[in-house]
């Protein structure tokens, strides 16, 4: 399914229902959440380091990861077993 087809599905999950369910994907938030896991994905109007995001990212996808700060709007994140920002 393309990216953004997924992205605009689960926005309007969000809008509808105030929530939506998704698995992840890989080992990148590993140790805390593994391939295969099912997390419930909500709004928020503020966002504090240490959040578990869900965003649209490039040609990547939806990508699950740990907001680490933000600066100028900008959020800043990473897999907790990931090195790349």
């Amino acid at each position: 399914m393309n990216n953004d087809l997924m992205y605009k599905l689960l926005k309007a999950q969000i809008k509808a229902s105030g929530q939506a369910e998704i698995s992840v994907v890989g080992v990148s938030m590993n140790p805390n959440l593994f391939d295969g896991d099912r997390i419930t994905v909500s709004p928020c109007e503020n966002y504090i380091p240490g959040d578990i995001l869900i965003f649209n990212y490039k040609q990547e996808g939806l990508l699950v990861h740990r907001l680490l700060y933000s600066k100028d709007e900008k959020y800043f994140c990473k897999g907790d077993n990931s090195f790349r920002l």
